[in-house]
């Protein structure tokens, strides 16, 4: 449908709209729509397909309808592909949940590849599953070029991005899960290169303080993500200017988020903007008057668009529910450091690039977890033989557990002995509570994706017994985390 509204210089009272019209009755289930690059681009999940609807002939009709990539969605609860964003660098980005897979023909470069479930105890009926999870994909406008940037979601439906060109989306788990063990509540996520969100099946999702994840920005508990937007182009006044406007769909309400530049991403607190019973709101956007609009809808209930606009003076404006963060210019410039950091090493990702080894080293061992990410994904496609007795000889803890970990996740499995070696002398040194975690979580990575050694295997059972006994001595421990790893690497170690 197209919908020209009325300008806004004309009589408030009666309806917005003022044509409605329908562009095509054909795609099924069309969950997002771009117009961007003299195109309009449609995600039409039950058409399993990726759409470019294109006027050629100047005729305000899109005669020409072209299928840009087939989508494999094969439903569990109907987590298809869902919104189109345009990307300040000019390309296309696509939200895809956990019922799509990755498409056919995506770059060999993408930074993100072949998600694994990693879970050292599995639940059986959690194996009937297979590895599908929701992701970020970016397209060149013609279609020609499709790189999945990262993943690791459940139904992620909407991304956004800050005027800084970082990449933020909003995700909620299972709502029958929740009070379990395994439930993660609703978050807000920053979107890096190759980032790992650690959403996996039934009970298998991943806590966010596994050291192969990257964490949470702000858990905003039971909600129904949908929209979600940034204020920058809006005739809002500050601080909603600078706002990231969330639509919660069963709630009836939209959130507005502050960030705070922290290290190479951000921290976030929340305030309620409006709400409404019901206001289930589907969609949110900023249009060209500055004026913010969303439509409600969904599930056979009535749809509306609504605009909310700023009508007063800066005398007028409300106290925010939140007081607004101050941060000193020494801390942004040191943000804006960091993520310079990051963007560099993320120009690693995906591909063997001279020099990324020496670049991403020090950074391993950086106390900012963002930057450990970027540096050990770096480092993950680089080949191992270059820099795998590198990581055994290093001094620094840190540094040599995260290169550990990617070893971990990249090596070949005629090099496990060589890993539990140094892992296990790590073990038997001072960790801190961090550093335990990191090898622990190392361990279980390697006896799930390099396997677990025979107890007649000379070359490696050995030091499992000898990794065993140090474990056996550190349970049960003060922490729940530590408690988590152990548990599972005990029984799964046979320990007696």
């Amino acid at each position: 449908m197209r919908v020209t509204l009325r300008p806004t210089e004309q009589p408030k009272s009666g309806e917005l709209a003022q044509q409605v019209e329908r562009l095509d009755d054909t795609l099924r289930h069309c969950r997002g729509v771009l117009y961007a690059h003299d195109s309009l681009y449609v995600s039409a999940t039950n058409s399993n397909g990726f759409y470019r609807l294109q006027d050629l002939n100047g005729d305000d009709q899109f005669e020409v309808v072209t299928l840009l990539k087939p989508m494999d969605y094969r439903s569990r609860y109907g987590h298809g592909t869902n919104q189109i964003v345009a990307g300040p660098d000019g390309m296309v980005y696509i939200v895809n949940g956990n019922d799509v897979s990755f498409p056919e023909g995506s770059a060999d470069d993408s930074p993100y590849q072949n998600p694994h479930n990693d879970w050292m105890l599995p639940w059986p009926q959690d194996l009937g599953q297979d590895d599908r999870v929701g992701h970020i994909l970016r397209m060149t406008p013609d279609g020609s070029q499709w790189t999945v940037i990262a993943g690791g979601f459940r139904n992620q439906v909407d991304v956004a991005f800050n005027p800084d060109g970082e990449l933020f989306t909003w995700d909620a788990d299972m709502e029958w899960d929740a009070g379990t063990p395994w439930y993660r509540p609703t978050r807000l996520n920053h979107i890096v290169s190759g980032g790992e969100y650690g959403w996996r099946w039934g009970t298998g999702k991943w806590p966010d303080w596994f050291p192969d994840s990257l964490p949470t920005t702000l858990d905003t508990g039971l909600s129904s993500p949908t929209g979600l937007t940034f204020a920058t182009d809006s005739q809002f006044p500050e601080p909603y200017r600078s706002s990231l406007f969330m639509a919660d769909w069963q709630n009836g309400r939209i959130l507005r988020v502050t960030l705070t530049p922290r290290g190479a991403s951000w921290s976030a607190t929340s305030d309620l903007f409006l709400e409404g019973a019901p206001l289930n709101v589907c969609d949110i956007t900023f249009g060209p008057d500055g004026a913010m609009y969303f439509i409600t809808g969904g599930r056979g209930s009535q749809s509306g668009l609504y605009r909310v606009t700023w009508t007063g003076t800066d005398a007028d404006l409300p106290m925010p529910p939140a007081a607004e963060p101050v941060v000193s210019e020494t801390s942004l410039a040191a943000a804006r450091e960091a993520r310079a950091l990051r963007h560099e090493l993320e120009r690693f990702h995906g591909r063997q690039v001279d020099g990324a080894i020496d670049t991403a080293w020090p950074v391993l061992g950086s106390s900012d977890v963002w930057l450990r990410h970027a540096a050990r994904t770096a480092m993950e496609f680089q080949p191992a033989e270059s820099w795998r007795n590198r990581a055994y000889a290093e001094s620094d803890a840190l540094t040599s557990l995260t290169a550990l970990l990617a070893l971990a996740r990249t090596d070949d499995a005629a090099h496990q002995p060589q890993l539990l070696a140094a892992l296990q002398q790590h073990l038997n040194g001072d960790l801190t509570t961090e550093q335990l975690l990191l090898a622990l979580r190392t361990l279980q990575i390697t006896l799930i994706r390099q396997g677990t050694p025979p107890i007649d295997d000379p070359s490696a059972a050995g030091l499992l017994v000898m990794i065993r006994q140090n474990l056996q001595s550190r349970y049960p421990a003060k922490d729940l985390r530590e408690n988590w790893l152990l548990c599972e690497l005990l029984i799964h170690l046979q320990s007696p």
